[in-house]
């Protein structure tokens, strides 16, 4: 009876199951302390717990190793490609091959020149390399091309001095790589103002009316066309806001009477530090 109850049930299905290996090694200079991982993991000696990893201000990751009380901080892809490559050679940095700074695997890594570590960590190309060293030259300083095309200061540096894209020779100021600028009319500077307060970025934009992005940047932070205030409400535009006038009066009474900064603000109204920005300075929403 028990024989035909189990034979009348169908076979069990077998699933196969594919596994990552990953390989640990002792960590120069930390060895019986602190282990690296091929896959961008570090760990206490002995231990199956990684250590948390925590980002500095130009994106990379760190972990803190301790010996003996004494802490060291230090940046993982550094740890990863010592342990399995070997030690930095002279005036060389670790660069990451996708240009990812979170994917420390070893195979993500190689040491290389500054030059190619700034290649990799920008995602630019020909015709903005020449926009920015343009309006390097027309005054614009490192800390504005930063926030203007999203990168960090070290990167915009390198480009407007020469040490990165070399290659690019001497920027011809008339042309940008991308053909003849369009002129922009009045209800387009409206509508790229209001566009740039539902997260569209600087880079789309000078993509859909055909400008650069310097020429966007200057537009949405009011540098150029001041004369033109984005006076009526976002949807009267065809774009959907995510704001009201009673919330838009919020915005600007509470930045005023400085209960809260203008991160903060975006935050709380769901909106970008730059939509806020350009409330409080009456740029948009101008009543």
């Amino acid at each position: 009876m028990l024989f035909n109850l189990f034979t009348n049930h169908a076979a069990p299905t077998t699933h196969t199951t594919h596994t990552v290996t990953e390989d640990w090694k002792a960590i120069p200079g930390f060895e019986g302390y602190y282990e690296a991982s091929d896959l961008g993991s570090i760990r206490r000696k002995g231990s199956f717990k990684t250590l948390a990893k925590n980002g500095t201000r130009n994106g990379y990751l760190k972990v803190t190793l301790s010996v003996k009380g004494v802490p060291s901080t230090r940046h993982i892809h550094s740890l990863i490609l010592e342990t399995f490559v070997g030690p930095k050679p002279q005036s060389c940095e670790c660069c990451h091959n996708d240009g990812n700074k979170h994917n420390n695997r070893v195979d993500n890594l190689r040491w290389d020149t500054h030059a190619a570590n700034v290649r990799d960590n920008s995602k630019l190309d020909w015709p903005e390399i020449r926009e920015i060293r343009e309006a390097y030259s027309k005054g614009s300083t490192i800390a504005d091309i930063s926030r203007t095309y999203g990168l960090i200061w070290e990167t915009a540096s390198a480009i407007v001095k020469g040490k990165s894209w070399k290659e690019a020779g001497t920027v011809d100021t008339t042309k940008t790589g991308q053909g003849p600028q369009q002129k922009l009319q009045v209800e387009q500077v409206r509508e790229i103002r209001a566009r740039y307060g539902k997260d569209t970025t600087l880079r789309t934009l000078a993509s859909d009316y055909g400008v650069s992005i310097s020429t966007v940047s200057d537009v949405v932070n009011g540098r150029t066309w001041k004369s033109v205030k984005t006076s009526c409400k976002a949807e009267d535009l065809g774009v959907k806001s995510k704001l009201s006038w009673p919330e838009v009066r919020q915005i600007r009474a509470l930045y005023a009477e400085n209960k809260a900064n203008q991160t903060e603000l975006a935050r709380a109204f769901g909106v970008t530090q730059p939509t806020v920005n350009r409330i409080v300075k009456n740029i948009t929403w101008v009543e």
